[in-house]
């Protein structure tokens, strides 16, 4: 029975669980307005980030500028089509606020628009390459369905399973070596805020 706690002990336990995360829910809290920092310079209201971050002092400052940072290195991915250039205005803006007058720093969206400039050829001509080598084995396929319903057929490559299977363990290949300067980056941006936290 002494092993056995009561609903009074087990509620007590929680409470001082509670209160020791009291200033990690306000750090929390913070990280989260940083995040609505991002989303208001992606809503072009920089002016509005500027004025939250000079009303903020110490850490809750280092708070809110943690939490933006963490949505900016969000933002840095893969691309997934041209689109994904439009991302690149609001890095250059987020990283300007999060790192004022460091021009190492500033060439970052330049090297960014780069990485997906190359990024997005490289997938294309893999796609194009596979798309070629496949071509003879579609054109089969589309003769022996031919034959077999009386009707022509005009098999695309994606339609294909074993194109789709080989095109996925490209890209991953691909992608992987990719992600890792991804990584990087994204590793080299937070050295550089702790470094610099205000």
């Amino acid at each position: 029975m002494g092993q056995i706690k009561s609903a009074l002990e087990l509620a007590l336990e929680r409470t001082r669980d509670i209160e020791a995360d009291k200033s990690g829910l306000e750090e929390r809290e913070l990280k989260e307005a940083g995040m609505r920092l991002y989303a208001w310079l992606e809503d072009g209201n920089e002016e509005k980030v500027h004025d939250f971050i000079e009303n903020q002092s110490g850490d809750a400052r280092s708070s809110a500028l943690k939490g933006f940072l963490e949505v900016l290195i969000s933002r840095i991915t893969l691309p997934s089509s041209e689109h994904s250039m439009d991302s690149i205005p609001v890095i250059e803006k987020a990283l300007a606020i999060l790192f004022p007058g460091q021009n190492a720093v500033q060439v970052i969206p330049a090297q960014i628009k780069q990485f997906f400039e190359a990024y997005l050829s490289d997938r294309q001509r893999l796609i194009d390459a596979l798309t070629e080598r496949f071509e003879p084995m579609l054109r089969e396929k589309e003769q022996q369905l031919a034959q077999q319903t009386g009707q022509r057929v005009r098999l695309r490559p994606e339609m294909d399973p074993e194109f789709s299977k080989a095109l996925q363990a490209n890209l991953d290949k691909m992608n992987e070596q990719y992600q890792q300067v991804i990584d990087r980056v994204r590793g080299e941006l937070r050295d550089k805020f702790e470094g610099s936290a205000p």
